[in-house]
């Protein structure tokens, strides 16, 4: 530390008493003179001339460096320079534009530092200053054209041709329409962080938390909720997300936790966050039916999109009725691509971690099990075609009920019915080639699940058993295996089917 910053910080830290103001902030305070609170959030020479004034009126003030790390000196200097804008507001107590520029530029400050300190609670603001700004701040945030007025691309916004649609989805609590306006928003760089409000928020979520929660409450704006959610941490937002009574900002928060908001962003959650959010999704699933499908049928459209979601999410399952349970499966769409999708298989080990019924787990695992064998059943789904396996992300999960559930002779009766479908397959009639070709694929890609079952659970083939011949002859029948147009990989996942059973 050179001597000019020893010299700054024994005069800031030593000669200047608790209560005397510490800088003459007239000229800083000059430059809002005609400046509305809207001018301060949104007018870039505005706020870099107020910290030009800053700098000149207080000597030798630290040099920015972007670094959101302060050490004890530096935050007693920050601790100094806003204690003397807020002392300023007691001396306004009739000019509540004044109050609120002054305001402004106490949340200037701290958005600009970036500290990884609670910038509140070391001020300890006494009461009636308190009051004064909380009474601004609550009248600034349930301002109902906030967000018109405070965004700089506002028309942008409400200009969109998707304004409509995302109305709508409001109306119609469509999740889907809703987010897609705002997905189409973030992309195209409109939205972006709003100082005054994301302060603003952070002040009274610190001094005044119920108020806070009734500014919530009275939201209907996915827009402006988001705005508002900026201004709190994960943990506050999981905290808020338990106290509102608004599907909207209970949603919201929830998704502003669990979204993965860039391609390669990795991050997990604490336990207490995971034990929270599971509260969260609780509380979701009590309000109605249909709400509660509506958010699983959102959130499992894209699930990697959610990544954090599914661990909370199993364990909150664990927790609700069947019925819950039904609508969570109902909400997942297969995806044949996916060989163990990790957000499936993670909510499902989450649910069987947690539970404290066997008979539960089992429930869960009957219900992937009846959902995947409907997937690979062409008369229920006629439009899956294929010319691979499908291993499906439900691949664990089935097996894990086959093991489990099916003794010997039931799984066995799964496979000869599977290898008499194989087997008949040229006698049966089809629309296309295309259509036989892909049928064959979905019931080898049943086949080839049972052998591992088999193989997994140890089970043996007896010589020349019934069984033992139906597999060996399908899986050598070249004639029937040469019309399937069989690609490589197929033919070797046959070879791998035989030595499953120990052919």
């Amino acid at each position: 530390m050179n001597n000019s910053y020893q010299d700054l910080l024994h005069q800031i830290l030593t000669e200047q008493s608790e209560s005397q103001e510490a800088y003459d902030l007239t000229d800083v305070f000059d430059v809002f003179s005609n400046a509305n609170i809207y001018d301060i959030n949104n007018d870039d020479q505005l706020v870099n001339s107020f910290f030009d004034k800053l700098f000149t009126s207080i000597p030798r003030i630290l040099e920015y460096t972007n670094n959101p790390t302060l050490n004890s000196d530096e935050i007693e200097i920050w601790r100094k320079v806003i204690r003397a804008i807020i002392n300023s507001i007691e001396n306004v107590p009739d000019d509540q534009l004044e109050a609120i520029r002054l305001i402004a530029s106490v949340f200037l400050i701290t958005n600009y530092i970036k500290a990884d300190f609670n910038i509140w609670h070391c001020l300890n603001f006494k009461s009636p200053i308190n009051n004064i700004i909380i009474e601004i701040l609550t009248s600034f945030l349930n301002d109902p054209n906030l967000m018109k007025i405070s965004l700089r691309n506002s028309g942008s916004i409400y200009e969109n041709e998707n304004l409509n649609r995302y109305k709508e989805g409001i109306r119609e609590f469509n999740l889907h329409e809703i987010y897609l306006f705002m997905d189409l928003l973030v992309t195209s760089g409109i939205l972006g962080q709003c100082f005054l409000i994301k302060q603003a928020v952070s002040f009274l979520n610190c001094f005044n938390p119920d108020t806070l929660v009734n500014i919530f409450n009275q939201q209907n704006d996915v827009l402006t909720i988001y705005y508002l959610l900026q201004g709190l941490s994960n943990d506050q937002k999981l905290d808020l997300c338990l106290k509102v009574n608004n599907p909207l900002v209970e949603i919201d928060c929830i998704r502003e936790v669990v979204i993965k908001k860039y391609i390669n962003e990795t991050h997990n959650l604490t336990q207490n966050q995971i034990d929270t959010l599971s509260q969260c999704l609780i509380k979701i699933s009590n309000h109605c039916d249909i709400l509660w499908n509506k958010f699983l049928c959102y959130f499992n459209n894209d699930p990697s999109r959610y990544p954090l979601l599914h661990q909370p999410l199993g364990k909150a399952l664990a927790s609700l009725s069947d019925e819950s349970i039904i609508e969570y499966i109902n909400s997942i769409n297969i995806n044949k691509f996916a060989y163990n999708r990790r957000e499936i298989i993670e909510c499902v080990n989450s649910f069987i971690n947690n539970s404290e019924s066997k008979d539960k787990i089992i429930f869960l695992l009957k219900l992937i099990f009846e959902k995947w064998n409907n997937f690979m059943d062409v008369s229920i789904n006629s439009h899956l075609k294929t010319f691979d396996i499908v291993y499906t992300d439900f691949f664990d999960c089935v097996l894990a009920y086959i093991i489990h559930e099916l003794n010997t002779y039931e799984l066995a009766d799964l496979i000869r019915y599977t290898l008499e479908k194989l087997n008949s397959i040229n006698s049966e009639w089809f629309q296309s080639k295309v259509d036989q070709v892909s049928y064959f694929h979905l019931l080898l890609s049943k086949l080839y699940v049972y052998s591992t079952a088999w193989q997994q659970c140890d089970y043996k083939l007896q010589p020349d058993s019934g069984l033992s011949n139906e597999i060996d002859q399908f899986t050598q029948n070249r004639y029937l295996l040469q019309r399937q147009n069989l690609n490589k990989e197929t033919i070797n996942l046959i070879n791998e089917i035989r030595e499953k059973f120990s052919l």
